[in-house]
């Protein structure tokens, strides 16, 4: 049995977790107890990164660096961080097994952490959460085992103070949050800080640097383009809008989920696109982009336009704000560059070549009038010990373009043109040309461009052999016609 507790003292532990967890407008009734000003109460935890109060679970402000990022928590429970298989066989379960195994962290057997949790506890209450088979959670257990558990995870925050929360303690905590307060709302994702790379790509407030926007600039304009196709209730609509307005306009007809600002919303428009896929094809809508949006996959530049995110418009006509906009957004942690007018070099997105076709152009004709020079001075008897040293020195030279130093631009510049002599295919620029390029296929580009080299050499050794024959039978032939003619 719980201890009697007065009424002074229960609404002091109850204001303290009130803030540690998100509400809905329900929990006012539920909880007659707890002043409606325990929503205004500060943090006390430095380890609480999520918002308060029962209106919002959005991410706050974001320093510059840095990228939040959302993790589906949506699929699974907490002993899903020992499965190898996602649930189902599609991009979205894949994505969320390695969303939850980072949201909870991972721990080894001796009980010592090896990779803290990504995400607060308070905001991993879904996981907690067991539905049946309709998506109905069980009725919440009796009041004073809720009780029961708040005092639990109170002495959880009461023991770890300001010091770094363990994983077995999140787990812990988490699990009590869910039982002690059943009404409070089970976010579909909990969002982590990550750090981007290079620092320079992410600004503030999970915003992108010019360089690395990707298909965000395209986005834009077509959006000034298309006013019409810019309102929205749910994300689905604004990463199907190649499609045309009939999918947009079908889809909450057929998916029937709540409003992108509401709680469920992720997790019904996951089911929808894997349980009404028909009713989406014949309305026009293309399901693999949609599958591949809500897998946090970003979209191909010729697909610019579903680049984008519902937004609530809280200056909508209805003044409630009961209506969304697409906001054109770049990709997760701005890890692509801009699409068509950078590509990336040594880990950084530049600016491309005003031609790249041009580049491509010299640098086949590089190799062809250096074969060529080759042969004269093969023909001359020259010593080509000195070319193979030359060739040698401007190889090591642009690996210093690979040096973690702010080279000045000169030199940066020359480092990268003497990439030319370690056949580098970053010199063509070829995501300038393709910016969908797969990274497989430049990959095995690049490994297959040194074999390549040595066929176009074999090949010019057996042209030169075969001119060397043919023009000493062709004079040949013209000596023996000139004596019959004598």
């Amino acid at each position: 049995m719980l201890p009697k507790i007065d009424q002074t003292q229960m609404q002091s532990e109850t204001c303290i977790a009130w803030n540690r967890v998100s509400f809905s407008c329900a929990d006012f009734v539920h909880f007659l107890v707890v002043p409606l000003s325990c929503c205004s109460t500060v943090f006390l935890f430095h380890s609480l990164v999520a918002p308060l109060s029962c209106c919002s679970t959005f991410p706050g402000f974001q320093p510059k660096g840095f990228w939040n990022d959302p993790l589906d928590i949506t699929e699974g429970d907490e002993t899903s961080v020992g499965l190898t298989t996602p649930l189902f066989d599609d991009p979205m379960s894949t994505r969320s097994l390695d969303d939850l195994k980072r949201a909870l962290g991972e721990s080894a057997a001796n009980g010592e952490d090896l990779r803290y949790s990504a995400c607060a506890p308070e905001r991993l209450l879904r996981i907690f959460s067991h539905t049946d088979e309709k998506g109905q959670e069980p009725p919440p257990l009796p009041r004073e085992d809720q009780l029961k558990n708040r005092l639990l995870a109170e002495t959880i925050y009461t023991r770890v103070g300001s010091g770094v929360m363990s994983v077995q303690d999140t787990v812990s905590l988490a699990k009590h949050l869910s039982i002690g307060f059943p009404l409070a709302l089970r976010d579909d994702q909990c969002w982590t800080t990550i750090a981007c790379a290079p620092k320079d790509a992410c600004k503030a407030d999970n915003t992108c640097s010019e360089a690395y926007k990707h298909t965000e600039l395209k986005c834009n304009a077509w959006q000034e383009d298309n006013p019409t196709m810019n309102r929205c209730n749910m994300t689905l609509q604004c990463v199907g809008r190649q499609s045309g307005e009939a999918c947009m306009a079908a889809m909450p007809g057929i998916c029937n989920c709540p409003q992108e600002w509401e709680t469920g919303s992720f997790a019904c428009s996951k089911k929808c696109v894997r349980e009404q896929k028909e009713q989406l094809t014949q309305a026009g809508c293309n399901v693999n982009q949609l599958i591949a949006a809500l897998a946090r996959q970003p979209p191909k530049s010729t697909e610019f336009m579903n680049g984008a995110v519902c937004h609530r418009d809280t200056n909508s006509s209805d003044g409630e704000g009961g209506e969304g906009f697409c906001k054109c957004v770049p990709s997760h942690r701005c890890a692509l560059c801009t699409s068509g007018t950078h590509y990336r070099v040594q880990g950084e997105c530049i600016p491309c070549p005003q031609n790249p076709g041009l580049i491509i152009v010299g640098a086949v004709l590089g190799i062809f009038f250096l074969c060529i020079g080759m042969r004269e001075l093969d023909k001359r008897q020259f010593n080509l010990a000195f070319v193979s040293i030359g060739w040698d020195y401007f190889q090591v030279l642009a690996l210093f373009a690979d040096a973690d130093i702010q080279w000045p631009q000169l030199l940066q510049d020359m480092f990268r043109m003497l990439a030319f002599f370690n056949i580098d295919i970053d010199i063509v620029a070829p995501e300038c040309i393709i910016p969908d390029l797969p990274y497989q296929d430049k990959y095995f580009a690049t490994m297959l461009m040194p074999i390549g080299m040595g066929i176009v050499l074999f090949a010019s050794w057996l042209m030169n052999i075969c001119f060397d024959k043919c023009r000493s039978f062709l004079v040949g032939s013209w000596l023996c016609l000139g004596v019959e003619l004598l």
